[in-house]
């Protein structure tokens, strides 16, 4: 699920995180209301808040979203939920981003985004050659 990508916490390091932040966001429209409703069958409502979460703020540090929905652990919630999600045609996905902790060592710390694996799942049309009505 995760992969250590170039993404440094640096101003030098910015821009491709940026980039990759904009791109997730063209992958992933505006949200409609039937969506919302599907997604809120996600098993735990931990689960729902995150989802929720990352529509809005894709690309996400790991030690941003544990404080901002209550959760203690992101990827163990993101690892439960992982099917469900693929089930709706959407899938999530943890990037490495190299930088320091407060101390000033090196550490590396999970960027979050949700993509759509599955564009007739996730928006709900049925398959050209679906016969029933």
């Amino acid at each position: 699920m995760s992969r250590i990508v170039n993404f440094i916490d640096t101003p030098a390091g910015f821009p491709k995180l940026q980039q990759a932040k904009e791109q997730a966001h063209q992958n992933l429209p505006p949200i409609t209301n039937e969506q919302r409703k599907r997604l809120s069958r996600l098993s735990g409502y931990a689960a729902y808040r995150m989802v929720d979460y990352l529509l809005s703020n894709q690309g996400a540090r790991t030690d941003a979203i544990s404080p901002a929905i209550a959760i203690r652990n992101p990827p163990d919630t993101a690892m439960k939920m992982r099917a469900q999600l693929n089930s709706f045609g959407l899938d999530i996905d943890c990037s490495l981003m190299k930088t320091k902790n407060r101390y000033g060592k090196d550490i590396r710390i999970g960027v979050w985004f949700l993509t759509v694996i599955d564009f007739a799942k996730w928006f709900g049309k049925k398959a050209a050659n679906d016969e029933s009505a």
